[in-house]
């Protein structure tokens, strides 16, 4: 840990490493073994971010880590661990979150929290299977609105499409809001903008009736 923090340090040393190995890109996993110091001081997080960006043109991919408490937490966006400075200088963020407490088998949801070279990719969830202790690491990709456990750290969109899946393929509209937790107005608002989900059946609201919202397509839930 200590030479890993003296590298931080010495941005020739880092130079020279990227140059001499030819790398294009770099993990630093993770940024409390990096950091000269504590995580919390403003001069830390500067000092060990402009380190980075002192290797040019590589690519550097720094691993945060969470508090407890944004590990705990049961929806919306976390934060990395430390000062604020971490994100503010970070061109770009992506927080990771697990579903499940199996070991051997969870998905992965990617959320896309910041990118100063252009639009924010769209949430996407990798499932991941480990055979131990020498077997192989399988992959593939899955959906963040086929998980309302990682759908909550998503959007909207995202929490929408997980509640109506989870309630088998349709859903009224009162367990609608009382599943994503969101205002009338804000429910509204974002059905209106979601073209996959429709009211269905020959109840379709009014006075008196209960609206009940369905998926229109599978092709349309990506």
């Amino acid at each position: 840990q200590q030479q890993l923090r003296a590298l931080v340090a010495s941005r020739s040393g880092l130079q020279e490493a990227v140059k001499r190995t030819g790398a294009v890109m770099v993990i630093f996993d993770s940024a409390g073994a990096l950091a000269p110091g504590s995580l919390n001081e403003d001069q830390v997080a500067i000092a060990m971010t402009n380190a980075l960006r002192s290797l040019g043109s590589v690519t550097r991919l720094l691993i945060s880590h969470v508090s407890k408490a944004v590990a705990a937490q049961e929806k919306g966006r976390g934060r990395a661990y430390g000062n604020v400075y971490f994100e503010n200088y970070a061109r770009s963020i992506i927080e990771a979150r697990r579903e499940g407490n199996n070991p051997a088998e969870f998905t992965v949801g990617l959320f896309h929290r910041k990118n100063n070279r252009g639009a924010l990719r769209s949430a996407f969830a990798v499932h991941m299977s480990f055979e131990d202790p020498s077997g192989p690491i399988r992959l593939r990709e899955g959906r963040i609105s086929d998980s309302q456990d990682l759908s909550v750290y998503g959007s909207d969109a995202d929490s929408i499409i997980a509640a109506i899946k989870a309630a088998g393929g349709s859903i009224e509209y009162p367990e609608l809001l009382t599943e994503t937790g969101m205002t009338d107005s804000t429910m509204r608002r974002r059905l209106r903008a979601l073209p996959s989900v429709v009211r269905i059946g020959e109840d379709r609201g009014g006075a008196g009736r209960v609206a009940r919202y369905g998926l229109l397509s599978a092709r349309d839930e990506s």
